[in-house]
């Protein structure tokens, strides 16, 4: 403590600064400061600087935001990295986002750019090389402005102007591109125009905030140095937004540009890679640091700029698996908005989502849009306070976090420099815990996304921590990391919409395993033991599946095949798709002592003898109205299949090995006919809400008494 000084907090032993907005020169001063003071976190208290990692030499936040750009581009079926496409930026070449950003492609044609001081216009640019190599030239050029671009270079029409300008010529080339009647236009009227421009893509690589919803005022955006520049977002012709900058939009005009068709995240997720770099600068910092002074190694810094790469590779990867998150919760919350509506609900009352700041709307004006849209700007906060909450959750029950299964999601943040030769020091890690809980937490809601969260509501006595570890245990059986990854290659080989559909098949499985687990009070915890045991199970099962003649599965490899799915995967997900009841199956193995694949064939044989495949069928095809009537179905059919696994335990300890042979027996011939006269009034008409579906349930439950 320092004479003088009252702290009125309590001590933070963690407190790193991220320079922003220019000040990253300030790095070095921060961290003298640090070491002279003997802060125990000494060079890793501001990330960057002469020893950190230089965001603008690595282009990291502007890599970051174009996986994020190409992930629509690639939903909308174009590749950007080999296909044309047409951009208006904001920013300068000199500068670190805008100016890696323009070199990230060579499929680039900026057709115009502004910056503080110029508006650059290039209506018709060249196909050739030469704007490309212009524009890194002038990235390379220390100080350069648009002022120094080549005007040879620059297609008829176009030029390089100064914001300032009372009187800029409007060419006939710019009026047919902008709809503009004026012979001339004053700087700030021009940029309105090429805002509002019809082109792919809308990049922002510079400060200020130049887009708010038709709904605001220019008072409440807060950056009054843009008022006159500003324009609403339904004006906008982007198909496409990138967010390299902070605060380009506010959240309500990210809303409403999305509820008109375009393609937006925030400003967050886009350029969230710069965040992230420090972070996994700072952190490997601390570890370095403590190797140094135990002696272990005599100079980290080697070593650390020997992982610059490695760090780079983990960080776009988080980029791609962000915007991914977003775009399968897209198609989920498309499906069920209401789990989403809850959970912003759930997530508010717990202090995690202030519903006013993040500028999310009220449910009822949700559901009354067309289709019931939640758009992709608020399924990114969403996402944030998701991510956050079970962070904070796995933190406070520390259990998890202790096992030995989870040593592998710490490995997993560092690179595999440190992993080979350091991996027993990272265990003592000062904040080993944090790590773990946030990769997890960063990997559960990438993967099956924000309505995670919501599949303990059903079971009164759910813990996050079962949750938890029941999805990553079957994600460890099902090998989904590989699976992700061979459905991942096929970017831009197959379509964005069938791409999404095999994650989302993949997932809806381990949903499903992680919902019977809760229901039945299961902890399953993702250690060696259970998941070699699941695996003998899954082995078991597999060698029987892949005798089988089914017409259905050839019928689905084919659809495979037809989307351009390649035949290995494509026999990996179709057998995936088989497993809905590969965890019941297996606990019924168990409590039975009976090979899994005779429980399964007696399991198959006693769904088809009472029909309820087509009554599983009915049930997915009748719409919840709302929130109750989808508990009642689920808890339906896990009602019904709780009385399959009754009945395969009378039938093994009865004299007959099938089904058929079983309610052939006398004692349940009067049982049989009455469930089934029921069941043929279901199927003469066809329900068209639940009831009868109960009664059938309390019908086949008589089948067991």
């Amino acid at each position: 403590r320092l004479p003088y000084i009252v702290s009125y907090d309590d001590p933070d032993p963690y407190l790193v600064v991220a320079a922003d907005k220019g000040t990253a020169t300030f790095s070095d001063i921060a961290n003298a400061v640090s070491a002279d003071y003997q802060f125990w976190l000494g060079d890793a208290f501001a990330s960057g600087g002469s020893h950190g990692y230089d965001h603008k030499a690595l282009g990291i936040t502007a890599r970051g935001a174009w996986k994020c750009v190409q992930r629509h581009f690639r939903e909308l079926g174009k590749d950007i990295q080999n296909e044309a496409f047409t951009v208006v930026g904001i920013g300068s070449m000199d500068g670190d986002v805008f100016g890696n950003g323009m070199l990230l492609s060579p499929c680039i044609r900026l057709l115009a750019a502004f910056s503080g001081q110029h508006i650059f216009i290039d209506p018709n640019p060249s196909n050739a090389d030469a704007p490309f190599n212009e524009r890194k030239r002038l990235f390379e050029l220390a100080g350069s402005s648009w002022n120094d671009y080549d005007r040879t270079l620059i297609s008829k029409g176009g030029g390089v102007y100064f914001r300032s300008d009372k009187d800029i010529p409007v060419s006939a080339e710019l009026k047919k591109w902008l709809g503009v009647r004026y012979k001339s236009l004053d700087g700030e009227s021009l940029i309105r125009y090429l805002l509002t421009a019809p082109v792919d893509l809308l990049w922002l690589g510079g400060i200020g905030t130049y887009i708010k919803a038709s709904t605001e005022k220019h008072e409440e955006v807060g950056d009054r140095s843009n008022d006159n520049l500003r324009v609403d977002a339904t004006n906008l012709g982007s198909r496409v937004v990138g967010e390299g900058a902070n605060l380009g939009f506010t959240q309500k005009a990210r809303i409403e540009y999305s509820l008109r068709g375009g393609r937006i995240n925030t400003d967050a997720v886009d350029n969230s890679a710069g965040v992230d770099t420090s972070d996994h600068e700072v952190n490997l910092k601390i570890l370095l640091t403590g190797l140094q002074k135990k002696n272990i190694i005599s100079d980290y810094q080697p070593l650390f700029i020997s992982m610059t790469d490695e760090v780079c590779r983990q960080v776009l990867a988080n980029n791609y698996a962000q915007s991914l998150c977003l775009s399968l919760d897209q198609v989920r919350s498309s499906e069920n908005s209401a789990v989403f509506l809850q959970l912003a609900e759930r997530l508010e009352a717990v202090g995690f989502f202030d519903r006013t700041v993040e500028s999310f709307p009220p449910s009822k004006v949700i559901l009354s849009r067309p289709g019931q849209i939640i758009t992709r700007p608020e399924l990114a906060v969403l996402m944030a306070a998701s991510k956050m909450y079970l962070t904070q959750q796995i933190q406070d029950q520390t259990a998890l976090l202790h096992d030995e299964c989870c040593e592998c999601y710490l490995r997993a943040y560092f690179p595999v420099q440190i992993v080979e030769k350091y991996a027993d020091y990272l265990s003592a890690h000062p904040l080993a815990n944090e790590i773990k809980s946030t990769i997890v937490s960063n990997k559960i809601i990438n993967q099956a996304g924000c309505g995670f969260l919501t599949l303990d509501s059903d079971s009164e006595n759910a813990n996050i921590l079962d949750h938890v570890g029941c999805y990553l245990t079957f994600d460890w059986v099902l090998d989904g990391d590989a699976l992700r990854l061979a459905i991942y290659a096929l970017d831009n080989k197959i379509t964005a919409d069938n791409q999404y559909h095999l994650l989302l098949q993949l997932e809806k499985t381990l949903a499903g395993f992680c919902r019977w687990a809760l229901l039945h009070n299961k902890n399953i915890r993702p250690d060696a033991q259970t998941i070699n045991c699941y695996n003998r199970y899954l082995q078991d099962f597999e060698h029987y599946f892949k005798q089988q003649d089914s017409i259905l599965v050839k019928q689905q490899l084919e659809l495979y095949r037809q989307d351009g799915v390649p035949e290995e995967l494509a026999q990996r997900l179709v057998f995936i798709a088989s497993l809905n009841d590969f965890p019941f199956i297996v606990s019924l193995s168990a409590e039975t002592a009976t090979d899994f694949v005779t429980v399964f064939k007696l399991f198959d044989e006693i769904t088809h003898y009472l029909g309820l495949y087509e009554i599983y069928e009915q049930l997915a095809k009748m719409p919840p109205h709302d929130h109750w009537e989808q508990k009642v179905s689920t808890d339906l059919q896990a009602d019904i299949k709780r009385i399959i696994g009754k009945l395969i335990d009378n039938i093994l300890l009865s004299k007959s090995s099938t089904c058929a042979g079983y309610f052939d027996l006398p004692s349940e011939k009067q049982k049989i006919n009455r469930y089934q006269r029921i069941y043929q009034e279901i199927n003469t008409v066809l329900p068209t809400n639940l009831m009868p579906y109960i009664a059938l349930a309390k019908e086949l439950e008589k089948l067991v008494e």
